[in-house]
């Protein structure tokens, strides 16, 4: 469900890697391919309108950093060096504009980039309100498509248009998101998997990532 690795992105065809600030990586290709539909609806652009709006959740999202920060210590100080070189490149770099935040690895604390790594980041231990939002609402639409008997209901798209995820957030208590989600990744997976094949009416479809650990 989630990859955890100490660095970014590897170039194409070769290339050498970046390290980067990003420690979580979502590796089920329906949860991706949902979160991207969302992306495509315009979610980013919404989420940062809502926080304009509504401080308390913004005071929560800029919160989860230090969240995201002691979890990546935790994971790196056991083995020497590594939550140094973090920290010291991204946490409190010599550099103010190297300073990153959360593991979409924003330059700004109020910034909201990439629904996927928001969620991988919850879901690996650093649980933040958008992330944690994002995978309510994933098995949301799941419950509202189907029918607890397991049989197909009246298929409704409307389901994830942008304006159905803002009302859902705008509902989010914050204090929520301070635990991991309670939801195990068999779950998850299949929640998306069920809404893809509704909404798309086809499998998920496989992107080919290029990541070095």
């Amino acid at each position: 469900m989630v990859w955890c690795a100490a660095s970014g992105k590897t170039g194409r065809n070769g290339r050498s890697a970046s390290i980067g600030a990003t420690m979580f990586w979502l590796v089920c290709p329906a949860l991706n391919n949902f979160l991207a539909r969302l992306e495509r609806h315009g979610a980013v652009r919404r989420i940062s309108e809502i926080h304009r709006a509504n401080p308390h959740l913004l005071a929560a999202h800029e919160a989860s950093h230090a969240v995201y920060e002691r979890r990546c210590e935790e994971l790196l100080s056991s083995e020497p060096g590594k939550w140094e070189f973090f920290h010291s490149h991204f946490v409190r770099p010599t550099e103010a504009e190297r300073r990153r935040y959360g593991n979409a690895a924003v330059a700004q604390p109020q910034d909201v980039k990439c629904l996927h790594a928001l969620c991988a980041a919850a879901l690996g231990g650093a649980p933040n309100p958008v992330g944690c939002i994002a995978i309510e609402y994933t098995k949301y639409i799941s419950e509202q498509l189907f029918k607890p008997d397991g049989e197909d209901a009246v298929k409704q798209p409307h389901l994830d248009d942008i304006e159905t995820f803002a009302r859902f957030m705008v509902q989010w208590e914050p204090k929520v998101w301070t635990e991991a989600p309670r939801v195990s990744g068999h779950e998850l997976c299949r929640s998306a998997a069920r809404v893809i094949l509704a909404l798309e009416g086809h499998a998920p479809r496989l992107r080919k990532k290029h990541r070095k650990n």
